[in-house]
């Protein structure tokens, strides 16, 4: 593990949150680099501090002054269909949910291989998606910096 991959997973280790693997990796990097294990437990030590003061307490009247700002509302505020879909005939609502059920549907089946289709590791990626108009952008512009996060090969110079 790298000493920045560390300090990035210190916050992580101390709340517990590391998977096992990374716990492996975190504590072996820790037992192996001063300069990081020493920044561990200072942020470790700095953590049982703050977590050990008491909270401070409330102004009086606080919890009164924010709940009398809030706008009057009813606990259980109904929802009221849109004014055309209660003046619509019987038929015309029930072909509407059935036009809505079809379309979701279509949906769903057509877009069902749209994440799996990527191109060949050995296919240019910007010319596979039809972005090879792009590929002479100065380094620098909006353009690099979207060719370089939709296109793997874009950082080879590919």
């Amino acid at each position: 593990m790298q000493c920045s991959n560390f300090q990035r997973k210190i916050s992580d280790y101390i709340g517990k949150r590391l998977s096992e693997s990374d716990m492996t990796g975190f504590l072996a990097h820790a037992s192996s680099c001063p300069d990081c294990r020493r920044m561990f437990e200072e942020e470790e030590r700095l953590t049982g501090l703050l977590t050990s003061l008491p909270l401070a307490p409330l102004p009086p009247g606080l919890e009164s002054r924010i709940l009398a700002s809030l706008p009057h509302r009813t606990r259980h505020m109904a929802i009221s269909p849109p004014l055309w879909w209660t003046t619509a005939s019987r038929s015309f609502r029930a072909a509407a949910v059935v036009v809505l059920m079809v379309g979701l549907t279509l949906g769903a089946l057509l877009g069902r291989g749209l994440h799996r289709a990527s191109p060949a590791s050995d296919v240019n990626a910007a010319a596979y998606y039809g972005l090879d108009q792009f590929s002479e952008a100065p380094d620098g512009t909006l353009t690099a910096a979207y060719l370089s996060l939709v296109t793997p090969d874009a950082a080879d110079g590919r």
